[in-house]
């Protein structure tokens, strides 16, 4: 089986950086993956907003510095050795608040709703990684433009979604992005 990513594959998104440490293809049911996290940075800063994953559960463990993070309703901190699992279906995100680097390692595991290690949770990442290095992205936010983004998510595996009104308003984005020529993979010739 042949992921979107393998281990030692670097997925670079604004002031975070993710290195996989282990595929499912070692471990059976899960991807590990140390992200480190700027300052001020993190999922929900100019970014993604605060998202679910429908099928696996995904946890958390703070390796050096602090976090605040969103678990549901939930609103708390984190620092070293907490962790925080999050099961499918949860809304969560999380920044870094301190004033140094955050380091977090993240397991992805799968089992629930039919996701099995073969439906790769990184299509949306690994596209939008790519449009960064190109330079491919919104002076106003530093990220791919909106309606790029909910054609990857809505013509991929639905692995991970946006939460709360982007949400909602998701899918006309993702029409009207596909009818100004927004491709789900950008990179496949197939488009």
């Amino acid at each position: 089986m042949g992921y979107l990513v393998e281990r030692g594959s670097i997925l670079r998104l604004g002031k975070e950086t993710m290195e996989v440490t282990s595929t499912p293809a070692e471990t059976g049911d899960r991807y590990t993956v140390r992200m480190t996290v700027d300052p001020g940075g993190g999922p929900g800063v100019r970014g993604f907003g605060p998202h679910i994953h429908d099928g696996f559960t995904e946890a958390f463990t703070v390796v050096s510095g602090a976090m605040r993070y969103r678990h549901g309703r939930e609103i708390s901190e984190a620092g070293r050795g907490d962790r925080i699992e999050v099961p499918p279906g949860e809304v969560h995100g999380f920044r870094n608040i301190g004033g140094d680097e955050l380091a977090v390692d993240v397991e992805i595991v799968f089992g629930v709703d039919g996701q099995t290690p073969e439906t790769d949770p990184f299509p949306l990442g690994v596209t939008v990684a790519r449009l960064m290095e190109e330079g491919r992205i919104s002076r106003l936010t530093g990220y791919p433009p909106i309606l790029q983004l909910a054609v990857v998510e809505y013509d991929t595996p639905r692995a991970t979604r946006e939460a709360g009104v982007p949400g909602l308003v998701m899918p006309l984005l993702a029409w009207l992005g596909r009818r100004l020529g927004y491709k789900s993979d950008p990179y496949s010739a197939n488009n």
